[in-house]
C-alpha cells in the first residue's frame, strides 16, 4: 500500500495511537511522495507527527521496482535521549558514525533481515561502534531486541506483532 507521509492511513492510526498512549512509535511504510516511491520510518509522539526517515541506500530489489533513496538523517529527541533512524542496508554506509557525531545516545534500526543472522551483525555493530542498537526485523522477528554496545547479550524486551499487514514492534523494561 502506498501513501502520503503523514496524511495515510497507516500514519493517521499510529500517530493517533501515539497520541493516546502519550508514547513515541517509530513505523515503517511505503511512502508516494509525488512520482517517487520511498521505503520510510514515519516517527509519531504524544504531541503527534514529528517527522520521518527514508531509506537512503537501496537493495537491489528496491531499486529494480524504482524506488527512490532518501538524503537526510532524522534524529529523535526523546525524554531517554536521542535516537538516530536507520532503515535496513543503511547500516553499512556510514550513517552509524554520521549520527554519533550528531551526538545520538542509540540507533534504532527498522530492518527485514533473515531473522538467523540478524543477531550476530545487530550485535557486532552495536560493539563495533560503541553505540547502543534497538532492532526491529519486520519478516523474521527473531532479530528484534536491544543490542548494547558492551557486548552483553541481547535483550529481548521487544514485542513484535501482525496487526492488518503492519508490522510493529514495543521496546520497554
Amino acid at each position: 500500500i502506498l501513501e502520503e507521509v503523514p496524511f495515510g492511513k497507516t500514519s493517521e492510526h499510529f500517530i493517533e495511537l501515539a497520541k493516546n498512549l502519550k508514547i513515541t512509535i517509530v513505523f515503517f511504510v511505503v511512502e508516494k511522495d509525488g512520482k517517487d516511491v520511498y521505503r520510510t520510518a514515519v516517527v509519531a509522539g504524544p504531541q503527534g507527527y514529528i517527522g520521518h526517515y527514508r531509506k537512503r541506500n537501496l537493495w537491489e530489489n528496491e531499486i529494480l521496482i524504482g524506488a527512490s533513496g532518501g538524503n537526510s538523517p532524522l534524529v529523535i529527541e526523546t525524554e531517554n535521549g536521542k535516537l538516530g533512524v536507520l532503515i535496513c542496508y543503511d547500516v553499512w554506509f556510514g550513517h552509524v558514525q554520521e549520527y554519533q557525531t550528531m551526538g545520538v545516545d542509540a540507533i534504532l534500526m527498522l530492518s527485514d533481515w533473515a531473522g538467523v543472522m540478524a543477531p550476530p551483525y545487530f550485535s557486532s555493530f552495536a560493539a563495533e561502534h560503541g553505540i547502543d542498537f534497538f532492532a526491529t526485523d519486520d519478516r523474521y522477528t527473531d532479530g528484534t531486541g536491544f543490542y548494547p554496545a558492551s557486548r552483553q547479550e541481547r535483550q529481548r524486551n521487544g514485542l513484535s506483532d501482525l496487526e492488518d499487514g503492519i508490522s510493529y514492534h514495543f521496546f520497554g523494561k
